[in-house]
């Protein structure tokens, strides 16, 4: 019976879609390298207001990396990578991070010592510490780094070898241009994923349905499979023909704000909050791709608007709120909301 057990638990090993247990720590090349990183190293520090402690990474089974493809510098005031953050943060089992393209200075550093460029702000591990990266494409521009991102991490760039590697995280990507990445797709794509959308029900499921696979030790191919069958507006780049449509936020008083979110450490970031008062544009305007792209137009009605901001304040300590649209003045309960 003893034998059977551990050949069981042997292949259950072998089958799992996540990154081995054992991961490399950069915590000390850290600590030596910070006061020469752009602005001894700030951007690499973690720590920030609202983020888990280190500790939690060992007590939460699923270890996600939210990677932005542009530097903290540029990258880190965006409330929607924050906001992604948060969700994970909430979610039972699973622990976030985040990471950052590297600033042209601090990449040949990284070259020099042989540090992969994705590396949790917060647990400084590299991405076989994680079970799954999640790149956040904003800008179309953004997908050039791509391949470089991944090819100095040590992530193979087609699937097929991702797929037959068990120490390789299982690679989407997410953000405002995910659908226009299509130089990235193919028969052997460079993510393994994609989804398309904001509705934070679905990035929650998708979450769920990566910390079941790993605690049942599912292979990623059969992940994929779930999240494609379960997950609206995800799907796998390789395999076309299915319809998909975007993950959208049908009703925004049920969608979070972020009043729990990382502060950055940039100057004159702290006391200031964010709160989304509407997605998308009534209006059709042909120069424009808001009113046809994001349908349909929501808003959020003006008294939970109020009561995010009480919460935006405590959570956040926010002394000032930036309201986010595309259409500010379109909101039919502005005069209240102002």
């Amino acid at each position: 019976m003893g034998s059977n057990r551990g050949s069981a638990r042997r292949r259950g090993r072998e089958l799992t879609f996540v990154a081995a247990a054992v991961s490399k720590h950069y915590a000390d090349w850290y600590e030596r390298v910070a006061p020469d990183l752009t602005g001894a190293g700030l951007w690499l520090r973690g720590g920030e207001i609202n983020t888990l402690p280190p500790s939690e990474y060992d007590a939460r089974p699923l270890r996600v990396a939210w990677v932005r493809l542009s530097a903290y510098e540029d990258a880190a005031e965006s409330f929607t990578h924050a906001l992604l953050y948060q969700i994970a943060a909430q979610t039972p089992g699973v622990f976030p991070d985040l990471a950052y393209l590297p600033p042209a200075h601090d990449a040949a550093i990284f070259e020099r010592d042989r540090v992969p460029w994705i590396i949790g702000t917060q647990t400084k591990r590299g991405p076989d510490g994680f079970d799954l990266i999640g790149l956040s494409n904003s800008v179309v521009q953004e997908i050039l780094n791509v391949p470089h991102l991944l090819s100095r991490s040590g992530i193979p760039l087609g699937k097929a070898e991702r797929m037959a590697r068990t120490d390789v995280p299982l690679v989407i990507l997410r953000g405002a241009n995910a659908l226009h990445t299509s130089a990235l797709w193919g028969p052997d794509p460079m993510v393994d994923g994609v989804f398309v959308g904001e509705s934070h029900t679905a990035v929650r499921a998708l979450l769920e349905i990566c910390r079941d696979a790993k605690s049942e030790c599912r292979p990623k191919s059969d992940t994929l499979a779930r999240l494609s069958e379960d997950v609206p507006g995800f799907f796998e780049p390789d395999r076309p023909g299915r319809p998909v449509r975007r993950a959208a936020a049908r009703d925004l008083a049920l969608e979070p704000a972020p009043w729990s979110a990382p502060i950055p450490h940039l100057a004159g970031r702290l006391g200031r909050g964010h709160l989304p008062i509407s997605e998308g544009c009534p209006c059709y305007c042909s120069f424009c791709a808001e009113g046809w792209e994001r349908k349909p137009y929501r808003e959020r009605p003006a008294h939970k608007l109020l009561a995010d901001a009480a919460a935006v304040k405590a959570g956040m300590a926010a002394e000032s709120i930036e309201l986010y649209s595309f259409n500010f003045n379109m909101h039919s309960e502005i005069h209240t909301v102002v």
